[in-house]
């Protein structure tokens, strides 16, 4: 499946809600934007049988302003590619503006708390395109606040949980697993044993994962935060070539190829994971935009029907249920 590369003219409000949010769902921000705002070009009456049936004029027109305003954000991030710290403070000034508002007046709104999701996304990739300024002083913070490689003795359960969490957060897998583990020799029962459990078994990764590779793909993501997408790409590729059960890689180069519209491919490499290893939860989260995004609606509830039995809890689960749910009634 092939989606155009811009939204093409002429369409109907309904195909250009459909298509809001599958370019929503590959990541495609500035796309977004321009599909919804051509969706919202019509009256109220264009609007029967879609997501934006029942709205009020009223809401209309701030739904409206808030495009506007989040498309003026995306505008306004060309101009600090490779720029300034204080270009970055100021745009992060306005996405925080526009979700407060979005906060205050359209919360109470299902369609608008997707909105509102769907923003505070567009805010987190304009500020990963943004870091080819930042890359030193953020990798700065990191070495300073990042916990040693080498696990520590004698922590209690709760801190050795706490300390899995950061070491999945850094991209350390094997870190991850020893402080995770000794969460599990503490305790017999509890909280803390149920959440390292449940982390062991649906984040981890199923085997063990040699430092080279987990040290090309964190370098490989590096390229991508820095904007720089087809040498990420191809740093995927090759990873993915040279461990072939690393589910991270096979995952991160799934989401690159979910970018470029080739969901097939994408859907092919998430399988290979599940295939594998069945508990990984966030391949199931990736096979549903993939399915979404193909309009194949069963599908992707299915695989969030699964990823929500592994990890109820998971608030982006709840999101992308909500999406899809829009999308079936398009």
């Amino acid at each position: 499946m092939v989606l155009p590369e811009s939204p093409p003219a002429g369409l109907s409000p309904r195909s250009y809600c459909k298509l809001a949010l599958q370019y929503h769902l590959m990541g495609n921000v500035r796309q977004c934007i321009k599909a919804g705002r051509l969706a919202l070009a019509g009256d109220k009456d264009d609007f029967d049988g879609t997501p934006l049936e029942n709205i009020s004029e009223a809401d209309l027109g701030l739904l409206r302003k808030l495009l506007d305003s989040l498309d003026e954000g995306v505008s306004f991030s060309a101009e600090f590619m490779g720029g300034t710290r204080r270009i970055l403070r100021d745009l992060g000034f306005r996405i925080q503006e526009t979700n407060e508002r979005a906060d205050q007046l359209l919360a109470p709104h299902q369609f608008f708390r997707i909105l509102k999701f769907g923003m505070e996304e567009s805010a987190r990739i304009l500020g990963e395109k943004a870091g080819a300024s930042l890359s030193t002083l953020v990798h700065s913070v990191i070495v300073a606040t990042h916990p040693s490689r080498e696990v520590p003795q004698g922590l209690k359960a709760v801190d050795y949980l706490g300390l899995g969490k950061r070491y999945l957060a850094l991209f350390w897998p094997e870190q991850a697993r020893d402080a995770l583990a000794q969460v599990l020799e503490l305790v017999s029962s509890g909280p803390e044993r149920e959440a390292a459990e449940k982390l062991l078994l649906t984040k981890v990764p199923l085997h063990p994962v040699p430092y080279l590779a987990v040290k090309r793909f964190i370098d490989a993501r590096r390229l991508s935060s820095l904007g720089r997408g087809k040498e990420a790409r191809e740093a995927f590729r090759l990873l993915v070539e040279d461990y072939p059960e690393f589910e991270w890689a096979l995952e991160q180069y799934a989401i690159q190829r979910i970018q470029d519209g080739e969901v097939e491919e994408a859907l092919d490499l998430l399988e290979r994971i599940v295939s594998s290893n069945p508990d990984y939860v966030s391949a199931y989260l990736h096979k549903a935009r993939a399915h979404a995004i193909k309009g194949e609606v069963f599908e992707s509830q299915t695989a969030l029907d699964r990823a929500t039995r592994l990890d109820p809890a998971w608030e982006e689960i709840a999101i992308l249920r909500q999406t899809v749910a829009m999308m079936a009634r398009l």
